[in-house]
This record gives structure tokens, sequence and C-alpha cells, in this order.
């Protein structure tokens, strides 16, 4: 009667120790899903700033190319004020200052210009950068709405097979004693994972192995676990022990 009693109690609570192990997995599917959603919002996002970082340079060069625009025009103006002066001169000396001033002047213009035409050519480059951020950021954004709506699919799928197990870990859980079921959750609360382990078997070396944490059995444990009058758990690590095709 014992016996059939700690089988029984074995059965379930290695029910248990599987829903446990489902649902490390399903919990770590939903961390998953949940890291690579925000992931995708990331993308976005980085796309985003870069488009606008783009916008901001393309302002910036725009204000630098006005400004440049309007020094040459007044770079301009002084050198054909001061080439007017050209008729009011009275002797070689002055004609000579006046070519070396009126030199210096076009040598400033012919400057400002090139760099004025380097200005718009950057500002053209930005117009082109920015289009291309823009279709980037339109082609992700579509591929990521058709993710996105998986990924909250395969969630939603995660989540309702959570709440399958769980309740169904809850009605197994009930049908164990209360006190063996505190025992198991304090072991399962130490181990995570695989926390009613089968023997490994090796009867013609007399070799047992704990398939949890690896470390050999004795040989009277072992016929301890075979006679199933009580529960028996591993010296090295607690998990509960149980004899291959016996549960």
């Amino acid at each position: 009667m014992q016996t059939e009693k700690i089988k029984e109690q074995l059965e379930l609570l290695r029910q248990i120790s599987i829903i446990d192990d489902a649902l490390l997995d399903l919990f770590s599917r939903l961390e998953a899903l949940v890291a690579k959603r925000n992931e995708l919002k990331n993308s976005i996002n980085g796309l985003k700033e870069n488009l606008e970082s783009l916008k901001n340079k393309k302002k910036e060069q725009e204000f630098e190319a006005r400004r440049m625009e309007k020094e040459l025009k007044e770079k301009e103006t002084e050198l054909s004020n001061f080439s007017a002066k050209f008729h009011s001169l009275k002797n070689n000396r002055e004609f000579q200052q006046f070519k070396e001033q009126q030199e210096k002047l076009r040598a400033e213009v012919s400057d400002l210009e090139d760099k004025a035409l380097a200005m718009l050519d950057s500002v053209k480059q930005s117009e082109i950068d920015i289009q291309r951020a823009e279709e980037t950021l339109k082609a992700t954004e579509e591929r990521l709405k058709i993710e996105e709506k998986e990924l909250s699919a395969e969630q939603e799928r995660v989540e309702r097979e959570v709440a399958y197990q769980q309740e169904n870990r809850k009605k197994v859980v009930s049908l164990l004693p209360n006190d063996v079921a505190k025992k198991y959750e304090r072991i399962h609360a130490k181990v995570k994972r695989k926390t009613v382990v089968p023997v490994d078997v090796d009867v013609d070396k007399e070799r047992f192995i704990c398939t949890g944490c690896y470390m050999s059995i004795t040989v009277q444990e072992w016929n301890e676990i075979l006679r199933a009058e009580e529960l028996i758990y591993c010296r090295q690590c607690n998990r509960i022990l149980f004899a291959p095709d016996t549960v």
C-alpha cells in the first residue's frame, strides 16, 4: 500500500517537474519575444533619429549657404566699388597699389565663390541622404509592421500556453499531500530545472547516477528507490529520484 502511494506521488511529482521545465522554456521564449519587439522598436527609433539628424544638418548647411551668399555679394559689391576708382588714379604708384588691392579682392571673391558652391553641393548631398533615409525608414516600418504582428501573435500564443500549463500544474499539485508539495517547491526553487529525475543505471557495473547533477548513487540508495517505500533524494543536489520505467 505504501509502495503504491509513493509511486503515485512520484508520478505526480514527475508530471509537475515536466510542467515546470516546460514553463521555464515558455518564459524564456516570452523574454526572447519581448526583447525582439524592443529591438524592432529601437531600430525604428534609430532610423528616425538619424533622419532628424540629417534634417538638422541640412538646415545648418542652408543657413551657412545663405550666410556665404550674403558675404559673397558684399565682397562683390566691395570689388565693384573699388574697381570704379580706376579712373581716378593719378600716378603709377597709385596704379600699382590699386592693382594689388584689386587682385586681393578678386581672390577673396573667388575663394568665397568656391566655398559657397561647395556648401550648395553639401546641401544637395544632404537632400539625397534625407531622401534615402526616408525611403529606408518607410521600407523598414512596413517590414517591421509585419514582423511585429507575427511576434505579437506568437507572444499571445505563448502566454495562452503558459496559462494552460499553470492551471494544469495547480490541478496536479492539489493531488499531492501538502508536505510533499512544499518539499518539492523548495527543491524546485533551488535547482530550477529537472526537479524530479531518473537514475542512470548500469546494473552489471553497479553504477547508478543522478541525471540531475551526475553524482553517484549508492547501491543501498538504489535499492531504496526500487522499494519505493519513501521518496528518495539525491545527497548532492537534493533532487527527487526515481527508477526508469517504474513511474
